[in-house]
């Protein structure tokens, strides 16, 4: 009889685990390192370079959030705030300033914006361009993204925690 409450709450516990994973299962969090070279004569920075980390779900459509985006490094100034937009239908990423919408950048401001293709699975550099309080835009299509490091979401952390709970519980009452 005891053997059956342990598998019972061992069915139980891995039930409400997975529940609890599937419904954060599409959310990712990325570490991306970007760099974009061959701006041209007259451009301030070449290369242009910058390390951010961006969490969401590659189901849903993003329009210039900040809340969920966090700059590391960037080597060019940056009006002020820094976001992301994407679209589910293209799997495509904007990132950088608000300022313009991240999608664009206008001459005379401190702005960039870096297109991503392919965001949630490879990620690759698309096409970045930017002002430097100039009246000009530099753009390229020459450069890289690169994943850094995979960062395990917390419901993964949970249903792996739940599972050795489980494992724990059951083989204390097997010796008990």
């Amino acid at each position: 009889m005891p053997m059956q409450r342990t598998i019972r709450a061992l069915i139980a516990g891995a039930a409400l685990s997975a529940l609890a994973h599937s419904a954060q299962a599409a959310t990712i969090t990325q570490i991306l390192d970007f760099s974009a070279s061959g701006f041209g004569a007259g451009a301030p920075v070449d290369p242009v370079t910058g390390s951010f980390t961006v969490t969401y779900d590659p189901t849903l459509t993003y329009s210039n959030d900040t809340a969920d985006i966090t700059l590391s490094s960037l080597n060019i100034t940056l009006d002020p705030t820094f976001g992301f937009s994407y679209s589910s239908s293209l799997n495509q990423m904007f990132v950088g300033s608000t300022l313009n919408d991240v999608a664009g950048v206008v001459g005379g401001t401190n702005d960039f914006s870096l297109t991503i293709s392919t965001a949630s699975t490879t990620p690759t550099f698309g096409f970045l361009q930017y002002a430097q309080g100039t009246d000009s835009v530099f753009q390229t299509t020459t450069g890289t993204v690169t994943p850094s490091v995979s960062v395990p979401e917390p419901a993964s952390m949970a249903v792996l925690g739940a599972g050795l709970v489980g494992l724990g519980v059951a083989r204390r009452r097997r010796r008990g």
